[in-house]
């Protein structure tokens, strides 16, 4: 029989105020009601000897996916709610680092260039017939620099 003392030694720390929730790329959004990546994490510890894979039907922002990658899971989650896969997807593609440099230089360098450019025609091929609500949501200073970005994205494309 299990003594209350070993039990207890069983039993995951479900108390996490202070720690670093914000590691890996679970720091790379803010969005309502997050998972505290520990409990995912302990959840996890609590299956993955025998688990062959993950699921998270709700899997929100994809802490849990995550997580479980963390530990050499394969990872599968779906929601309701597109942002929430998007950034998802986000977290848990695999990247490669030198690539990600190598265009964030050139991008940079794209645009500070279109600092040179003028507003308004980048504004209008921004706006494109869309005009009322690009202007609805956003002040002229900030279409411009959506447009200076947009454009600079654009013509990053694809680079090797």
């Amino acid at each position: 029989m299990t003594s209350p003392v070993e039990k207890r030694k069983r039993v995951p720390r479900w108390d996490f105020s202070g720690v670093r929730t914000r590691e890996y790329t679970h720091g790379l959004h803010q969005y309502p009601a997050m998972m505290i990546p520990q409990v995912a994490r302990e959840l996890i510890g609590m299956v993955c000897p025998s688990a062959k894979s993950l699921f998270d039907p709700f899997c929100g922002t994809g802490t849990t996916l995550v997580e479980g990658k963390l530990v050499g899971l394969p990872s599968y989650g779906t929601d309701i709610n597109p942002l929430a896969r998007f950034i998802a997807n986000t977290k848990t593609a695999h990247y490669n680092v030198e690539q990600l440099t190598k265009g964030k230089k050139i991008l940079s360098e794209l645009v500070r260039n279109t600092l040179n450019m003028g507003k308004s025609e980048e504004i209008e091929s921004l706006l494109d017939g869309d005009r009322k609500k690009w202007e609805s949501w956003f002040p002229e200073e900030s279409l411009a620099e959506i447009s200076h970005l947009s454009w600079a994205i654009d013509e990053l494309g694809d680079f090797e």
